[in-house]
């Protein structure tokens, strides 16, 4: 059983905007067995639409809306709990502190007597090493030695960052997201279907950081020659002719 992350336009549907009946079929037959998510610019609408014209049991991830649903479950602008905690177990020998809020709960990693006065007693407190809750904003205090490296971290995961104060030592730093991105939905599916590989399937160069992450590497035979040299397998047709479907059809032991 894999967990597929599939690309939307030049991927899955022909230039028309469509899939061949046959396509569909067999499409439907991999999510018997398998999550299939349909990552996209195109508008959450958009995708939504058509996962009903063709009544598909898939998860939906919009950048340009921000919006990602995945088994049934509706994240909106927030940081994945997996990728702070990523982050923070990469760099946990020079972070001084680090704490987040959302929904009346606040978490506290390396808790100090200074922020106390930021969380009212009605909240509560979750201190500990793992965060369990995705978060809006996420705010760290670090070695400033160190903070150009983390900077360059989580630029590379599509995140937005303020330095909020800095000294000779250390600085404060929030970082924060202004939509979900496409690497977001490995994560999002890493931490929603654990254990399972995850095979990427994209025609664009803009999807190589995504597609990096996956175990299975999938490049379309219409896709950018640079994703290519990073992929493991090139479909044999193009997205005119249901070449991401039928790969996967295979990949996936149906054949």
């Amino acid at each position: 059983m894999y967990s597929i992350l599939l690309d939307y336009d030049g991927t899955l549907i022909r230039s028309d905007n469509t899939i061949d009946e046959n396509d569909v079929i067999l499409l439907k037959k991999i999510i018997e067995n398998n999550n299939v998510c349909v990552v996209s610019s195109s508008s959450y609408n958009s995708l939504l639409k058509f996962k009903k014209k063709y009544d598909l049991n898939i998860d939906l991830v919009s950048t340009s809306s921000g919006v990602a649903s995945i088994n049934n479950r509706s994240i909106t602008n927030l940081i994945p709990k997996i990728v702070i905690n990523r982050l923070i177990d990469e760099f946990k020998d020079y972070i001084y502190t680090a704490f987040g809020e959302y929904n009346e709960k606040a978490y506290i990693y390396k808790f100090h007597d200074r922020i106390k006065l930021l969380y009212p007693k009605k909240k509560e407190c979750f201190i500990s090493d793992i965060l369990d809750f995705d978060l809006p904003s996420f705010t760290l205090v670090i070695k400033k030695t160190y903070s150009m490296q983390f900077i360059n971290k989580i630029e590379t995961l599509e995140l937005n960052y303020r330095v909020i104060s800095s000294d000779r030592y250390r600085e404060v730093i929030t970082i924060f997201r202004d939509s979900v991105s496409k690497s977001d939905a490995y994560y999002l599916l890493k931490d929603e279907y654990i254990n399972q590989k995850i095979i990427g399937v994209s025609d664009s160069y803009y999807d190589i950081d995504m597609i990096s992450k996956c175990d299975i590497k999938v490049a379309m035979l219409n896709g950018d020659n640079k994703l290519k040299e990073i992929c493991d397998y090139i479909t044999e047709y193009d997205n005119d002719h249901g070449g991401a479907i039928k790969l996967l059809y295979d990949i996936c032991h149906l054949k």
